[in-house]
């Protein structure tokens, strides 16, 4: 986790989109150290446009790893969480943006 927070720091100290690390941080995804893969999932909860199109593979693996049965059962409940943050996130980046007007902007 200490390795994605510097690599994602890093990034934005030398103002490279986040992306730049994505053949590094994906190599996670066909891994079973759950280390790393909350590393991957919390890299694309946190910047959902830099990785939207490998959003989708994420899920999968983490639904994947919900119900492999060769994982404890610490793993696949922590699988079944990230997937729920991964969902919830999709779901947010869905919404499109509100706009409110304050009560002293309308027009009369």
């Amino acid at each position: 986790l200490e390795l994605a927070r510097m690599l994602d720091s890093l990034a934005e100290q030398l103002h490279f989109p986040v992306s730049f690390f994505e053949l590094f941080y994906f190599g996670f995804l066909t891994t079973y150290n759950p280390s790393l893969c909350h590393a991957l999932v919390l890299l694309v909860v946190k910047n959902p446009c830099a990785f939207h199109s490998k959003h989708s593979a994420v899920l999968r693996r983490a639904v994947y790893m919900v119900n492999d049965g060769h994982q404890s059962n610490a793993h696949r409940l922590l699988a079944l969480s990230w997937a729920q943050a991964l969902d919830r996130a999709a779901a947010l980046q869905a919404q499109p943006p509100t706009t409110e007007a304050s009560p002293g902007s309308a027009s009369q």
